[in-house]
């Protein structure tokens, strides 16, 4: 361990910027996650951003060590977090400090230390399994002082969540990825249905997937068993109703794996398999698509404040949070279940078909409102990020 360290650290002493006072930057967003698609927006420009990366040393830096050493050396092996970021501060002082990483709970703990920066995070998705681990601690584990300016999140019942525990601005605004892709036309010509697929590779033997921010881990077979029941009961619907059947893949690392799994749970022939394209093929798939279907995906409650009729299949059987978390939801409602059968797959099937669009909108609208929202072209974060 102490070798592997000695070799990842001794590239970063012989380079440049080691030695290289970091150049001072409006904005400073802490973790590469994001960054990318923020530049891509035109919500902030590179030229006035430092990005920090803080793995593998990547932060190291003479300048923000000698800081960091001077003002909080008792944060050096207590807290490497609060030590890097709040150096950075410092050193680059920045107006907009910003992360992606909403789950870090670190980064509540800045503003007591620095309150000068405009701290902003961006819920970057729901987790696997609600309420997952950020919101679990939160819950069980006595945090104070924790703060932020503003914590842009997915809906309202986000937001109150989040307001529970860190002393914040929490504005229900949407994800900003979503955000970013202009809602699509509701004029469908083709009344097809839509599966959200949040298939993962099968990688390694014993075939475990990791939950996000959860604890624990699951086996590759028992998480997707759920789908493993519930497409060949749709594939069936749809032949029977004569409905195109689509699946929208989340990722094109494990595409032809993913299409295999399908292939064997529908028949090559018998649907459309939709492969990622970018970030936002996801956003036009299920705009394009009169009825959407899938089980958890952070997607499919997007494509709900993006105006689309969506039904819930949330029935793992393992720690999960019921449909609509935070919301205090029934275990079954007009267009969610926690149960897969096939009468079940026909009755919400049903009501997103035959209902009217006043139906769907009378019936939905009081919960989808505080779920998930759309703000288009993230007006809301733009206008804080001045």
């Amino acid at each position: 361990m102490i070798i592997k360290t000695i070799n990842i650290l001794l590239p970063s002493l012989f380079r440049l910027s080691f030695w290289r006072k970091p150049k001072a930057s409006k904005y400073m967003i802490v973790m590469p996650s994001g960054a990318q698609e923020l530049f891509d927006g035109d919500i902030l420009s590179p030229k006035e951003t430092f990005v920090l990366d803080l793995v593998n040393y990547k932060w190291l830096n003479s300048f923000i060590v000698i800081n960091g050493l001077m003002k909080r050396r008792e944060l050096l092996f207590k807290n490497n977090y609060l030590f890097i970021v709040l150096s950075y501060i410092d050193v680059l002082n920045s107006k907009y400090v910003i992360t992606w990483m909403d789950y870090q709970i670190n980064f509540y703990r800045l503003k007591a230390y620095i309150k000068n920066p405009i701290y902003i995070s961006i819920q970057t998705g729901r987790r696997s399994s609600e309420p997952g681990q950020f919101f679990d601690l939160l819950q069980t584990k006595n945090y104070s002082n924790l703060s932020c300016d503003y914590i842009f999140c997915m809906g309202e019942a986000h937001a109150k969540e989040y307001s529970k525990y860190i002393k914040c601005k929490a504005i229900p605004s949407g994800l900003v990825r979503g955000n970013m892709t202009p809602l699509g036309s509701k004029d469908f010509q083709k009344k097809e249905v839509l599966f959200v697929s949040q298939y993962r590779a099968k990688k390694y033997d014993p075939f475990v997937v990791s939950l996000d921010q959860k604890s624990f881990t699951l086996p590759w077979d028992l998480f997707y068993q759920l789908e493993k029941i519930l497409i060949p009961l749709l594939a069936d619907y749809c032949d029977k109703k004569s409905l195109k059947l689509n699946i929208v893949s989340p990722l094109s690392s494990s595409e032809q794996e993913e299409e295999d799994f399908y292939d064997s749970l529908v028949g090559k022939h018998n649907y459309n398999f939709i492969k990622h394209q970018d970030s936002s093929s996801g956003y036009k798939a299920v705009d394009s698509c009169k009825y959407i279907v899938g089980c958890q995906s952070t997607l499919l409650y997007e494509s709900l404040g993006r105006k689309n009729r969506a039904i819930f299949f949330d029935a793992r059987d393992f720690e999960s949070g019921p449909f609509g978390w935070p919301l205090d939801l029934d275990p079954k409602g007009p267009f969610w279940t926690n149960e897969i059968t096939e009468k079940e797959v026909k009755r919400l099937m049903s009501f997103i078909i035959d209902c009217s669009d006043e139906q769907w909108l009378e019936c939905t609208n009081p919960i989808v409102k505080k779920l998930t929202s759309f703000d288009n072209d993230n007006s809301l974060l733009r206008k804080v990020l001045k």
